[in-house]
């Protein structure tokens, strides 16, 4: 008897443990998600602002440094992507633990109460088209740059042919 009931308190205790891990988890990655979410469309801004300030002379370096910003996009949609799975993965066990705590139909626990209070939370879609119209713009940014850039330097070029 004695014995089952220190095996019950060590399983609780591992389970507290567990359960203050995997939450501290979650908030981590959420912090980074929001981290993401805000630094990688300032990190885009500041990397045009630079290649408009400072056009280099040759053309390729123009069109690769406008191709910087489309990659720094497209690693903020990866990362958001790899995050938000890593989440919804720790999301579950978490749901676990609180139902095995509170029932299986209770609304107390952190995971519930964070879902039922933050519903635009569980709205993935939102995010990801946000993302996508981030990509996007970057792309149509980049490529209208390029054009623009090309066509100007072309005029340059008509203009000191002329006598």
């Amino acid at each position: 008897m004695g014995q089952d009931r220190m095996a019950r308190e060590q399983r609780d205790v591992f389970r507290m443990r567990e359960y203050e891990a995997v939450l501290s988890r979650i908030v981590d990655a959420r912090t980074d998600v929001t981290r993401v979410e805000t630094l990688y469309p300032l990190a885009i801004a500041a990397v045009y602002a630079w290649v408009f300030t400072n056009p280099p002379a040759i053309a390729a370096l123009w069109t690769l440094a406008l191709m910087i910003p489309v990659g720094i996009a497209f690693l903020g949609i990866v990362r958001l992507y790899s995050r938000r799975k890593h989440i919804a993965l720790l999301e579950a066990y978490i749901r676990g633990f609180e139902a095995e705590a509170y029932g299986p139909d209770s609304d107390l626990g952190w995971e519930r109460r964070y879902a039922k209070e933050n519903p635009l939370r569980t709205m993935i879609w939102l995010r990801v088209l946000s993302a996508l119209l981030i990509l996007a713009g970057t792309i149509w940014v980049a490529l209208s740059a390029d054009s623009l850039f090309h066509q100007w330097q072309k005029e340059q070029v008509a203009q000191t042919r002329k006598p």
